[in-house]
């Protein structure tokens, strides 16, 4: 329970109504919307929109007091106002306090240009076999996210698991500094955001934030397979994962599982043991080998880790296989980048077996200069992967089709689309019943709709 004096002491924020100081809150949310009884409403300001124009909406919802860097009046008898120099700050502040507050409480950060999310969802599964853990929903993984997230820590968790995204220096630096984590978790250093950031070594630098406030006593996982994350070290002590043979936790023997999954081995710290997950692709393995070193750093018999592995389910729109009678079609519409979009072509080639690949790619948002020749060289990946039928949407999509042809792909088997509507109305000419189809692109492209309607025709 949070209490008024918890909410002043975090924040240096003024009473600007007299009410007794022992009041407490249920929970905290920044959304009018979905404030309950009970609730500090903390708005903030955006682009698009000030919460501040909602106050009264959560108080009318059974919000019981508000923050606020305005000045404010709320039509509610007996409804706090806490003037504050800035929200955003505040709600930061606020969690960083809590974190403080429960300091035994031990957090893993993870961070990573792909990956991240599903290596969140595999370490919170196999460490909740064993311990209680608090991890980010969805995309709370920014300078709003996890704050939210880490405003829930209380005395009853063990462990907070939280995810780190950031699009420039600092953001990392700066939510590191709020969850002062104890293990660092670093997926790999690919190319998303290299539009903001201008080079590899420059996201390396962004993501190592996350170790900014790291010690002896602590431990960082890297991907000791990315050319890279290989050559970091620091005060902390680094672990490293990956498929070759110089990582500390390696796995081997890899193997589509009948259930759409993969089954591997894995060796680590004198250990060879057999696991199964149940989300595909080889990059999923990478995923989850960080999960089962910290499952086993953390004490759990490797039933458990094996346990917690197969409970990680596949997030909605990342790399989902959905048969259709005939036709398999590959969702992987949440978003893309160069790397995530190699990854994607690679799982559709894996499981082809006999059918004829069909890639539905539309454009990758966010990359700057690098646009037109990141977008080229998917194309090329496309044909040196033996993709049979390229499908392709968007202003940037188009490269992709023309770095296809240019590589050697057959024109004939080739497509670009300008507009989605006509893409749609063309997919029963050139998709058969028995294809497997691959659709992916930038959130921004809406390529879901697509998938959708593959799903419905």
């Amino acid at each position: 329970m949070l209490s008024l004096n918890d909410v002043l002491a975090a924040t240096n924020g003024r009473l600007v109504n007299n009410i007794s100081n022992n009041l407490s809150f249920t929970g905290v949310s920044i959304d009018s919307r979905n404030v309950e009884s009970g609730m500090l409403f903390i708005p903030l300001s955006g682009d698009r929109f000030d919460g501040h124009d909602f106050i009264q909406d959560a108080s009318n919802n059974g919000a019981i007091a508000t923050l606020t860097q305005y000045d404010v009046s709320v039509n509610m008898d007996n409804f706090l106002i806490i003037r504050v120099e800035d929200t955003l700050k505040a709600l930061q502040d606020l969690s960083r306090y809590i974190r403080r507050k429960f300091d035994r409480v031990k957090i893993i950060a993870i961070t990573g240009s792909t990956g991240k999310t599903t290596t969140k969802n595999f370490v919170t599964s196999v460490l909740s076999e064993r311990y209680k853990v608090l991890s980010n929903k969805g995309n709370y993984n920014n300078q709003i996210g996890l704050p939210l997230t880490l405003i829930n820590l209380d005395g009853s968790y063990d462990i907070a698991v939280l995810e780190m995204g950031m699009n420039s220096f600092g953001e990392i630096r700066n939510l590191s500094d709020i969850a002062r984590q104890d293990i660092a978790v670093i997926t790999n250093i690919g190319t998303a955001h290299i539009g903001n950031l201008g080079s590899r070594e420059n996201i390396l630098r962004a993501k190592l934030e996350i170790t900014e406030f790291l010690n002896k006593d602590n431990t960082a996982y890297f991907n000791g397979d990315d050319d890279l994350l290989s050559k970091v070290n620091g005060l902390y002590k680094v672990l490293y994962f990956g498929f070759e043979n110089n990582n500390d936790i390696q796995a081997f023997d890899i193997k589509n599982n009948k259930e759409d999954g993969m089954e591997f081995n894995i060796k680590y710290k004198n250990y060879q043991g057999h696991f199964v997950i149940r989300l595909p692709g080889k990059h999923n393995i990478m995923n989850a080998l960080p999960a089962i070193a910290l499952g086993y750093d953390f004490g759990l018999k490797w039933e458990e880790i094996y346990d917690g592995l197969l409970k990680t389910k596949n997030e909605k729109m990342r790399l989902k296989l959905i048969n259709i009678n005939s036709m398999r079609l590959i969702d992987d519409t949440y978003n893309a980048n160069p790397d995530s979009m190699k990854a994607a072509i690679n799982f559709l080639v894996d499981v082809s077996m006999y059918s004829r690949k069909v890639a539905i790619l539309g454009d990758m948002l966010e990359l700057g200069e690098f646009a037109v020749q990141s977008h080229k060289d998917i194309g090329k990946y496309c044909y040196i992967s033996g993709v049979d039928v390229l499908i392709t949407y968007g202003n940037m999509a188009k490269y992709i089709a023309e770095g296809a042809v240019s590589s050697g792909m057959n024109p004939n088997d080739v497509y670009y689309f300008e507009d989605k509507a006509e893409l749609k109305k063309n997919l029963s000419t050139i998709i058969k019943s028995d294809d497997i189809v691959l659709v992916k692109g930038s959130r921004g492209m809406k390529m879901d709709e697509i998938a959708e309607y593959l799903g419905e025709k």
